[in-house]
């Protein structure tokens, strides 16, 4: 279980409190998120992380959960990003934030070859068990990170990072080392998250910055 003060103490498919999601359903929404970014706007497709690009994701962040859905958690994607990938939460919200050092996922949309439940997950099972680095830390604290082995219904967008052959729908099996980490302090906080595997090599330095204004500072509408 996670030893650090960063991280919930709750066993990952129990329902967390301050939450009202376990750890296990906060990962299911990690990976709802991952396939309603684009294409272009996704970590795990580029490598020139513009500053246009990060606007546009932390955009598609606030725009994942629908009106009146809280509580709500930040989600970090991963990738190939030379130095930080530099991210704000939205003003006056302290959310709790996900990230994974690393993820494998499937569906028969992208490997319609495998053909039932068993393949899937034991396609993504086996990818994940060949991990030989695993690294997150929080301001140069070590966190512990949760296996989650799940399948969930995801919608997918039309220039998604899969090829989905025109789907909206898809099952998806997955297998990936998370973490849940408290509501940040105000500023900026920096997390490490390394995940090395022969077929994948998830290597990101997350700069998230939290901010919140005083109730009258004139906010835009």
């Amino acid at each position: 279980m996670p030893g650090s003060v960063w991280e919930y103490p709750e066993e990952p498919s129990r329902a967390i409190p301050q939450l009202g999601k376990s750890m296990e359903e906060i990962a299911d929404d990690w990976i709802k998120f991952f396939f309603f970014v684009d294409r272009k706007d996704h970590t795990y497709s580029q490598h020139d992380w513009s500053f246009d690009r990060r606007l546009a994701l932390d955009g598609r962040q606030r725009a994942f959960y629908g009106p009146g859905d809280d509580p709500k958690t930040w989600f970090l994607l991963p990738g190939k990003i030379p130095g930080f990938h530099r991210t704000n939460l939205p003003d006056n919200r302290i959310w709790a934030v996900m990230f994974s050092p690393y993820m494998t996922c499937a569906s028969t949309v992208e490997y319609p070859s495998l053909k039932n439940a068993a393949d899937l997950a034991k396609f993504v099972m086996s990818d994940t068990d060949r991990l030989y680095r695993v690294e997150a830390s929080i301001n140069g604290e070590t966190l512990t990170t949760v296996r989650i082995r799940r399948d969930v219904d995801v919608n997918i967008v039309a220039n998604s990072v899969i090829d989905n052959t025109g789907a909206s729908v898809a099952r998806v099996y997955y297998d990936g080392l998370f973490a849940l980490l408290k509501p940040l302090p105000l500023g900026e906080t920096i997390i490490t998250s390394r995940g090395y595997s022969p077929n994948f090599e998830n290597d990101v330095r997350y700069s998230v910055y939290t901010r919140k204004l005083p109730e009258d500072f004139p906010l835009k509408k």
